[in-house]
């Protein structure tokens, strides 16, 4: 694509001498592959169409399934719209790209010549047929064996495969055509909430928010179909955050030597750590492991982490791990 451009300031000072001139500016084209969400397996037979202002760009794909599309003039948000025999409606909607030349000024490794830029994207298709059994949450309380009646909201916040965490493309496009699922909203009582088979959608990654009287607020996250029945533990109001278990996790970031830390609520990690570990904060747990394993180098352990801050959800006080490591008598060190 070729835009010719004028001097702003010939505009506002017509005295001044006209700087004008051709130049080219980036254009983006997408490549990837499309994946059956459930099973992991590539699929072959789709169509692909980029969207943006009243344009539509119809994508390739090859025998092997994979696409090519494009292009897509910077300045635009746009959308990826996929559909698949078999398979639910995808619609990614993404924030524009950027002329690279007009955004990048300062990087050493601009040469000015305004060139097509390939970006690699994702997709996971969820199959029509799938559909979520009926499921048991299940709320307890951190200070008491009484079961606890109270409300319960879960809302759509996020829609992808379980596959696409270890994609090696880091670049995954979401289905934000799935977060129109309706928000349900349950009151329970006996600790139990009953979920309906199909009520919630498979894949679909729920924002839960619990409510019980004389408690605080619990916000964590559930994703349909992938989770079974789970327990959520909720803090009396003014009650110190607690850790409730420690474990090493299979099928988290990094390795086997992942630790993974469960607390009484949802919690964020509020400061840095080694650049050598990597972090996944998720609802109510934090796993720390290894950005990569060398020879003499062992999982991490809580000597490592004493200097991290955790806050609960919704509030607004740091904790130093190591005192609640101390507090609930864990184990120094966690091995695989």
């Amino acid at each position: 694509m070729r835009l010719c451009t004028l001097a702003l300031l010939s505009f506002l000072a017509p005295l001044a001498p006209l700087a004008s001139g051709c130049s080219s500016t980036t254009d983006y084209y997408f490549d990837g592959r499309v994946y059956d969400g459930q099973t992991g397996t590539a699929l072959t037979r789709y169509d692909i169409q980029l969207q943006f202002l009243d344009r539509k760009s119809d994508g390739h794909v090859d025998r092997q399934g994979r696409y090519f599309l494009g292009p897509l003039s910077p300045f635009n948000d746009y959308g990826i719209e996929i559909k698949a025999d078999g398979y639910r409606p995808f619609l990614s909607q993404n924030a524009m790209k950027l002329d690279d030349e007009q955004t990048m000024n300062d990087n050493v490794h601009d040469d000015g010549a305004h060139p097509d830029r390939s970006q690699y994207f994702d997709a996971y298709l969820f199959p029509t047929s799938l559909s979520t059994s009926a499921t048991s949450l299940k709320v307890a309380l951190s200070d008491s064996d009484t079961t606890p009646s109270g409300t319960v909201t879960l809302r759509a916040v996020s829609s992808n495969s379980p596959f696409s965490a270890a994609d090696t493309s880091s670049q995954v496009w979401n289905n934000d055509d799935d977060l129109h699922a309706p928000v349900v909203t349950h009151a329970f009582t006996g600790g139990t909430i009953a979920i309906a088979a199909a009520e919630l959608v498979y894949g679909v990654t729920y924002a839960i928010t619990v409510d019980v009287d004389g408690y605080e607020e619990l916000v964590t996250t559930y994703t349909a179909g992938v989770q079974g029945d789970t327990t959520f533990v909720v803090s009396r109001a003014g009650a110190p955050l607690a850790l409730v278990y420690s474990a090493t996790g299979s099928g988290l970031p990094g390795r086997s030597s992942a630790v993974v830390l469960g607390f009484d609520r949802g919690v964020t990690l509020t400061s840095a750590v080694r650049s050598d570990i990597v972090v996944r904060a998720v609802g109510d747990t934090i796993a720390f492991s290894r950005a990569e394993l060398r020879a003499g180098l062992g999982p991490v352990t809580y000597v490592e982490l004493a200097d991290v801050t955790v806050r609960a959800t919704g509030s607004d006080t740091d904790v130093l791990l190591s005192s609640l490591v101390d507090a609930t008598s864990l184990p120094a060190t966690v091995t695989p």
